[in-house]
Formats: structure tokens, sequence, C-alpha cells
């Protein structure tokens, strides 16, 4: 396991954790990776976001009345058949398992209501957690602990979502302050040269490579896609 899916792990399993979230209960988490004063402050403001509480939309409410609707027509049963389901699925059983889904769909609507987070659609939580649970079906080995195994599964599939957005919303986030930063840059050089600015004006400015300012450009729809000279006028 490399140090990006260990960093990972680590960062899943903390939100399974409850209690108050402290700096130093993070830092013995994480024991055995050393965390920068920067890498702890965004996985508290990670786990401060995280484990905040969310209102659903109006369109998340509508999407789970017509799914708490679906699931009245489940077929429902008693205690002891679903034990009987859990061993029988365990031996390797299909039908046991089709039947078994019915029986846990609604665990799945109670943890996307409690790992739900705003900018997250509520039903995309479900389908992930659908698919742990078909997933922990598929592997379940013995009715022992059944419950337990099947609920870390379904959590386990939405908090990878939940992982996957959030990265890619600091990676966005990331980029909103570098192009911010280019055309700050930009700005003060023409007003300070009087002129149009080079490639390698900008680079020099902001401390980064050209290639680097390039990548932002492209990205702000201010240069095209084939190459440039490094002489050439940056125009925003």
């Amino acid at each position: 396991m490399n140090d990006k899916e260990q960093f990972q792990k680590k960062l899943r399993s903390l939100m399974e954790l409850d209690g108050k979230m402290t700096e130093e209960r993070v830092r013995q988490h994480f024991q055995g990776i050393e965390l920068s004063d920067g890498q702890l402050s965004m996985i508290m403001g990670y786990v401060s976001e995280q484990k905040k509480e969310t209102v659903l939309t109006e369109e998340e409410e509508e999407y789970l009345r017509e799914y708490q609707e679906m699931l009245e027509s489940v077929k429902q049963v008693s205690e002891g058949e679903k034990l009987e389901l859990l061993k029988q699925a365990a031996a390797g059983n299909a039908l046991a398992r089709e039947e078994l889904t019915g029986c846990y769909l609604g665990e799945v609507v109670r943890s996307a209501r409690k790992l739900h987070r705003e900018g997250i659609f509520i039903g995309d939580l479900i389908q992930e957690g659908n698919i742990g649970l078909t997933i922990a079906l598929g592997s379940l080995k013995s009715q022992d602990g059944a419950d337990e195994f099947i609920q870390s599964c379904i959590e386990r599939e939405m908090r990878r979502l939940l992982l996957e957005t959030e990265n890619k919303n600091v990676g966005d986030h990331k980029m909103i302050v570098r192009v911010k930063a280019l055309e700050e840059s930009i700005s003060k050089l023409e007003k300070e040269l009087g002129r149009k600015v080079y490639l390698e004006e900008i680079a020099y400015d902001m401390g980064i490579s050209e290639e680097e300012v390039r990548s932002i450009l492209k990205l702000t729809g201010e240069m095209p896609d084939e190459e440039i000279s490094e002489n050439e006028n940056i125009d925003m």
C-alpha cells in the first residue's frame, strides 16, 4: 500500500470514530504518517465539514418520499426468517441473498441520512449504499456478526463517494485560487509595465514554471491549445 492509499484509508476510518475530534486524537489516529500543520488543518476542516448536519433539499425530500413508498412494497420477514436467510446466504444461496436485500434497504436509507453532506445528492449516497449491500451479501461468510458487516460495507461505499467528492472539491478550489492569482499577477504587471505581459514574466512573478502558467491560461480559455511562443504577449 502506497502513502496515498494509506492516508486515504486512515481518513476513511477516522470518519467512523465517534466523539469529539481533537488535533491530538487526529495525530494519534494517523500514527506512522507524519502530518504537516497544513495537512492537520485540512483534516480537521474536512472532519468538521463532514460531521456537520445538513438539511435536505426539496428535491431530496421528494426522492426519499418516493423511495420510502417503494420500500413499503418490499416483503418483510421476521427476525427468525432473517437469521435463516443469512445462514443460507453465507452458504452461497443466491435466492436468499436476493430476499435479504429487501431486509436491509431501510438501513441503507438510514445510513444515507446520517452521512448526507451538502453538495451530494442523497439518492447518489443511497445508490452507493445499495452497491455496498450487494457486495456485502455476495461476500458473506457467516451469519455471526452479519448485521455489523453489512452495515460497514454499506457505509464504506457511501464514505468512498464522500471522499472522492471532497477530493474533487479541494482540487477545484485550488485551481480557482491559482486562476485568481494568475489574473492578479497579469493585472499588476500590466499596470507596472504599461503593456501586455509575456509568459515568462508571469511565470517569474508567480514563482512557477512557464508550463504551469500555460496550463492555467488554458483553463481560463484565454490561450489556445496549440503551443505559443515564450515571447508572445498574454492578453486577458
